[in-house]
């Protein structure tokens, strides 16, 4: 009896140990995939909580939307490179998302993908395809289900370039339309166009330009849509038609100008970070000749995101400070429910959980998932403290 109560009494010293030393251990919060196998993460791009609790994330490099358990487990993959339907033609370009039945993931490609959305079932199973009846060349970058089995969708379309001296700057146009359960564009909410490419040829080998408009919306539960082009601290209501119904003032700081300094680091980024060096010499040139900034500002807002309790969680664009990334809670009034600054990027709240990621010391992209316990503000004000576990 003595020995046996002497053996609790050391488990529970040792469990008050852990719980010390290693506070994770009681913590609900873990890393997403390993270092090998099926379960790695080489580089996860959009990280989303499915309608079955399990954790859905696309892994680019793999081409595969890979599925966790709602503990970090892998359970399966689904996609994979591939010509044929329920696989992915452009690695670089994969949005997904669940119908609104909450039965199946569907995701689309962009330019040089396949021209259509792609249905899986949750299982990992394809289902089927919905082919798309456009007129021009077009390309679908990210889509939200509607109730009636249509979609809402952001379409791009191909850039227009246009002379300036001797190079061509592209304007590239971008909609958010309507597309019915059949396929067809019914109607087109609000559209844009702006110059984000500069090339030395008409057609082809373009570079991106920096501190472009960013161009971010959401569509919020009432069906009205929030859009901004990051150059103002006041979001646009739309209606399902397009008209202006309304606005909502953030207290984001104004946009900041972009200084020659700004410019020449850029050149000075892109140019170390092309792999591509053959390429980069023939054609990378045009670089010098943009000598001044056609956006006179930097994006004062780099993403926008609906939270499950109907509220706005909005990044910082360019003018982040050097400590980390900042983000806004924000409710439609446009009332600051919490702000924090991290060190990580793709912040996102889902209905049990809080994503981010971040990199490692090796430069590794990581997913950190953190359970959700109480309000929003609340989570991220949790966060905010963890960060030191990233």
């Amino acid at each position: 009896m003595i020995k046996e109560e002497f053996e609790m009494k050391k488990a529970f010293l040792i469990a008050i140990t852990l719980f010390l030393i290693y506070p994770c251990l009681a913590e609900d919060y873990f890393y997403l995939g390993d270092r090998e196998g099926e379960a790695e993460l080489i580089s996860p791009r959009q990280v989303t909580e499915g309608p079955d609790g399990n954790i859905y994330v696309y892994d680019q490099l793999t081409a595969f939307i890979k599925v966790f358990s709602p503990e970090g487990r892998f359970l399966r993959k689904m996609g994979g490179k591939g010509q044929g339907p329920g696989e992915i033609q452009r690695m670089d370009g994969v949005s997904f998302g669940f119908t609104y039945d909450k039965k199946r993931l569907f995701f689309t490609e962009f330019f040089g993908g396949h021209r259509w959305i792609t249905f899986m079932e949750l299982t990992g199973k394809f289902h089927n395809v919905l082919k798309l009846k456009m007129k021009r060349n077009y390309a679908i970058s990210y889509a939200i289900s509607l109730k009636d089995g249509g979609f809402l969708a952001e379409a791009s379309f191909p850039c227009d370039s246009k002379r300036k001296k001797d190079y061509f700057l592209y304007h590239c146009p971008r909609a958010i339309v309507k597309i019915s359960p059949e396929g067809e564009i019914v109607s087109e909410i609000l559209r844009t166009s702006h110059v984000e490419r500069i090339s030395m040829m008409r057609d082809g080998a373009d570079l991106p330009i920096p501190f472009v408009l960013v161009s971010k919306w959401v569509r919020l539960k009432d069906g009205s849509i929030v859009f901004t082009e990051g150059l103002s601290s006041v979001l646009k209501v739309y209606d399902s038609n397009g008209k202006i119904t309304g606005e909502i003032k953030i207290p984001l700081p104004e946009p900041q100008p972009v200084t020659p300094e700004d410019l020449e680091k850029w050149k000075k980024n892109y140019e170390d970070g092309i792999r591509n060096k053959v390429w980069f010499r023939r054609f990378g040139k045009v670089l010098d000749k943009y000598k001044k900034s056609i956006y006179e500002k930097k994006p004062n807002i780099g993403a926008i995101s609906l939270t499950p309790g109907n509220n706005l969680l909005i990044a910082s664009g360019l003018n982040a400070s050097i400590k980390g990334n900042q983000f806004w809670l924000i409710d439609l009034s446009g009332r600051t429910l919490k702000k924090i600054e991290i060190n990580g990027y793709n912040l996102r709240i889902s209905e049990h959980f809080v994503f981010i990621k971040f990199r490692d010391e090796d430069d590794n992209l990581l997913v950190f998932c953190m359970k959700r316990k109480g309000k929003e503000a609340e989570d991220l004000d949790r966060l905010e403290k963890y960060q030191v576990r990233f």
